[in-house]
């Protein structure tokens, strides 16, 4: 059974990841977009990139930050 959807990106989502904190949602996918989400599916924040779609994401131990992998060929550093 299903506790909560997450709704809201318009392309294909391609990775998902659970923050440390247990608390929020990382989510990002070919809309160019990384999406944080409460646990209930409510978004918390949309971050939009002008370049490459996110394929990668993890979440970093500190609950701050994510490592992002592009379709650009780059690895960036996030403050989520």
């Amino acid at each position: 059974m299903f506790v909560s959807t997450c709704r809201g990106h318009t392309g294909t989502v391609y990775t998902v990841a659970a923050m440390p904190d247990g608390q929020r949602i990382l989510s990002c996918g070919s809309d160019k977009t990384v999406r944080v989400w409460l646990l209930n599916g409510a978004l918390q924040n949309t971050f939009r990139r002008r370049t490459g779609s996110v394929k990668a994401l993890v979440a970093l131990p500190d609950n701050q930050h994510a490592l992002l992998g592009s379709h650009n060929k780059t690895v960036k550093l996030f403050n989520v």
